[in-house]
């Protein structure tokens, strides 16, 4: 079958069949959008219609190529009524996030997104740095504008729906058991059934607040509705994550989701471009790119340790920019303190509070110790008003009701079983995911990675791991278990964005262009979250507020604080203790006030925000201790040949850029575009007389797929990308002083609280002393001497290892609007013992 031009046709969204062809409702089959509010349930499913479409549509790949596409034939939108011609790249030039992007149109087109913009020279934009959040009202988009131009918005509309679409079905069609003789009569019938049986596996329901929250103490899988679902959104935070979409499409801006975790979610054991929040970017970034958005995919994860470290330093880490926040840490981090505090941060810390996904802890919210983390979830929307969601069928174990739904792995023949989908499910009544060895399922299989390619233009000088990567252990999921949780949070996220183009369609075609603000502005919405967090905080009591599990964890343990503090009393308290007066007010800022830090544990996402980049009054030999050092090499790698989508198999990303969709043979890669051998790096210094960098992760080490994280010389798995690694300032008592200058917010508020997390040897000399001072405009605040700990428990909110080092209450509301104008300097010094002492944040509020 060729693809033809009535294939192609773009449909209007407003035709007899939209509510069906697009997204239907259980409870109403032809609900408007938006949702109405009074339904308590709904799931959005791929309706019969449009799946016929797209199953022709897709049945076709396996034999017939797709052939050119006429362009559509329109003629161009007069130019712009404004004198003069609009300046070249005129988008960009007004220095903030709003207007970065490329506009839609303006790249080649391609079968499944035909659009083109036929408009003469660069299109004007607004000033979007004038309005907050960049909600530009319609007055001001300027003649000429994308957004004012009525038959540019139709035909971007039409050809973006079938562009979402078309995508969404190539993602179910990665999961259909397409049995090719059941289909010797030349129907399609096998391959639809197949089809809307992997359809299944990708159901999201829409499900009210009232509805969720008594649901979300219990075992999900015991609701009609969400055990049939692979992932619930809460309605109204769909309609809003649709809002957000379709602002970062209205206003040409970025779009960036981030995850925090542990070693699972970083993608231990897998090459890190095959971890699940990467997945998500390889197939929203282009597809992003050709609407006029950025996407990027950030995956902070951090193998060991969790959030918890992380948390605390507010945006400095996760970044501030964040619209999806995803927190997948309930095997390192089980419980409600660390979710809570992460959580908390990332609705302070960013520019706009972000949509908040949970994304492992599956049906039953009680399962292994998970301490009602749904309904804490649920407590977020409640309480603030942010958006909420999660995805349930997100892991082996806890895969749920969705995993009869994925075809079955027979022995005799693993290869009929579509490749995405090969070795997830071995038996007709298995309830979990992953294969065991019993049945056929090993190691080979569930990893692809591997640790180097030979290659005809560089040799590493450290040999490399012959065939696997490390840390192949059981309880990491391997390529397919996150290319499926991948494929589903894609899912979530194009399924909002249709929703919100629908929307959009209706408005345009009724009321006109440009889209009126009331249905894509931001600011408000924001606004509402921001607003109810500094409410519970003016009203807090002597209490932690309802669902405040980080407020009462830090009220009610031992915080250890260098400096002598005065009670209410006046009574004077020596270092280490703390009363619950102090403690109270402590947590009220770790977990109601945005946080900094700085850190070399990578990755983060601005990898200049670092701890040795505030080191000052530098000695020449400590500044070579603290280099970082190069690339082992520089240039891309040699595709790993097990990880290419083979040949007659469904290529998502290759549809989303361009091909047909489907795998192709294509010759091994032996060098491609690499660079030469480079010189041996510089290695960093190593003067004992210094403070030094240990354990350094060279590269940019920032979360994203684009980076050539972890090439470090003496590396034996050179391949493997990963991100995540715990790097160092050391010191022991005859390295001398290091001081750090904190970069406080000119015009912010003042700085109030200062600590220190630090590690020490588990085997640490008892004796080892470390000096600390605080200056705060020259005038020393503290200079106190405190013995290191141990190591001895690095997965709580408040330990042994992280100190207090400055307290002054209350600072910040006295030094109001004068807190830019501080210059805070904090000095430490191992004075005594023989073990080494490591820094490792730098935490301020």
């Amino acid at each position: 079958m060729a693809f033809d031009d009535e294939e192609f046709e773009l449909v209007s969204p407003d035709s007899e069949t939209e509510s069906e062809s697009l997204i239907s409702f259980p409870t109403s089959t032809a609900n408007p959008l938006p949702i109405n509010p009074k339904h308590k349930r709904n799931i959005i499913i791929i309706s019969s219609i449009i799946i016929t479409t797209l199953l022709t549509f897709f049945h076709g790949f396996a034999t017939h190529p797709p052939s050119p596409l006429p362009l559509p034939t329109r003629k161009p939108p007069p130019p712009p009524t404004t004198p003069g011609e609009p300046e070249p790249n005129s988008n960009f030039k007004y220095g903030s996030k709003y207007g970065t992007a490329q506009i839609s149109g303006l790249q080649p087109s391609t079968p499944v997104f035909p659009f083109y913009d036929a408009y003469s020279g660069s299109r004007p934009a607004p000033d979007y740095s004038s309005f907050p959040s960049g909600d530009v009202p319609s007055s001001s988009f300027p003649p000429g504008s994308w957004q004012s131009d009525t038959e540019y918005v139709n035909h971007f509309i039409d050809s973006a729906l079938s562009y979402v679409a078309k995508v969404k079905s190539s993602i179910i069609s990665e999961y259909s058991n397409k049995d090719k003789d059941k289909d010797k009569d030349g129907s399609n019938e096998a391959f639809n059934e197949a089809f809307n049986e992997a359809s299944n596996l990708f159901k999201i329901a829409v499900i009210d607040l009232p509805t969720l929250s008594p649901l979300a103490s219990t075992n999900l899988a015991d609701d009609p509705v969400l055990s049939s679902s692979a992932a619930y959104v809460e309605t109204s935070s769909y309609e809003n994550l649709s809002r957000r979409l379709i602002h970062a499409l209205m206003t040409n801006s970025p779009f960036v989701m981030t995850l925090g975790g542990h070693s699972s979610a970083a993608g231990h054991g897998n090459s890190f471009n095959q971890s699940y929040s990467i997945v998500v970017g390889e197939v929203l970034s282009p597809l992003f790119a050709k609407l006029g958005m950025t996407f990027t995919a950030r995956n902070c994860a951090m193998g060991g340790l969790g959030t918890t470290h992380s948390s605390k330093c507010g945006g400095d880490v996760y970044g501030n920019d964040t619209d999806v926040l995803l927190w997948d840490s309930m095997m390192t981090e089980g419980g409600l303190v660390k979710s809570d505090q992460f959580f908390r941060q990332g609705l302070l810390s960013n520019e706009s509070p972000p949509f908040l996904l949970l994304a492992h802890a599956g049906y039953n919210c009680n399962h292994r110790n998970h301490f009602h983390v749904c309904k804490q979830l649920a407590g977020y929307a409640e309480r603030y008003g942010a958006g909420i969601g999660h995805v349930m069928a997100a892991t082996a174990e806890m895969v749920g009701p969705v995993a009869s739904h994925f075809p079955v792995t027979k022995k005799a023949d693993p290869t009929a079983t579509p490749w995405a989908a090969r070795y997830l499910r071995c038996d007709d009544s298995a309830s979990t995911l992953q294969c065991t060895t019993e049945n056929m399922y090993t190691d080979q299989d569930k990893y692809n990675s591997r640790c180097w390619v030979e290659r005809n233009d560089f040799t590493p000088r450290v040999k490399q791991n012959s065939v696997k990567t490390p840390h192949h252990a059981s309880w990491h999921p391997g390529w397919r278990e996150h290319l499926y949780k991948g494929r589903l949070i894609t899912f979530v996220l194009l399924s909002a964005l249709e929703h919100g183009l629908e929307g959009m369609s209706r408005v345009t075609r009724e009321e006109g262009v440009p889209y009126d603000g009331s249905n894509w502005h931001m600011e408000g919405v924001h606004e509402e979250v921001r607003s109810r967090l500094r409410k519970e905080m003016e009203e807090m009591g002597e209490s932690a507020p309802p669902g405040g599990e980080c407020f009462e964890a830090i009220n009610f343990k031992s915080v250890q604080v260098l400096q002598s503090l005065t009670e209410t009393n006046g009574t004077r308290l020596g270092g280490g203790q703390v009363l619950p007066h102090h403690g109270r007010s402590i947590a009220r800022i770790i977990c109601g006030r945005k946080m900094n830090c700085r850190t070399d544990y990578t990755p983060r996402a601005d990898p200049e925000r670092n701890l040795r980049g505030i080191v000052v009054d530098v000695p020449e030999g400590m500044e070579k201790n603290l280099l970082l050092g190069e690339e082992e090499y520089g240039g891309g790698d040699v595709a790993i040949e097990g990880q290419k989508v083979p040949e007659g198999e469904v290529d998502v990303v290759g549809l989303v850029t361009g091909g047909s969709g489907i795998g192709l043979a294509s010759p091994t890669d032996s060098a491609g575009n690499h660079s030469a051998q480079i010189p041996k790096p510089t290695a960093p210094g190593t003067d004992p007389k210094f403070w030094r960098l240990a354990k350094s992760m060279v590269g940019t080490c920032d979360g994203t797929k684009c980076t050539s994280c972890g090439r470090n010389a003496d590396s034996n798995c050179l391949l493997y990308g990963r991100n995540d690694a715990e790097v160092y300032i050391v010191g022991n008592k005859n390295t001398g002083p290091i001081k750090f200058e904190i970069p406080v917010e000119r015009g912010g508020r003042a700085v109030e609280l200062i600590m220190l997390r630090y590690k020490a040897p588990g085997n640490v000399d008892k004796k080892t002393k470390i000096r600390a001072k605080v200056e705060v405009n020259g005038e020393r605040k503290v200079d106190e001497t405190f013995t290191a700990v141990s190591d001895l428990s690095r997965q709580k909110v408040v330990t042994e290892e992280q100190l207090v080092v400055w307290y002054e209450e209350g600072r910040a509301e006295k030094a109001k609007g004068k807190g830019g104008e501080d210059v805070i300097r904090v000095t430490f010094n191992v004075e005594e013992g023989s073990s080494e002492v490591m820094l490792t944040h730098l935490y301020w509020a």
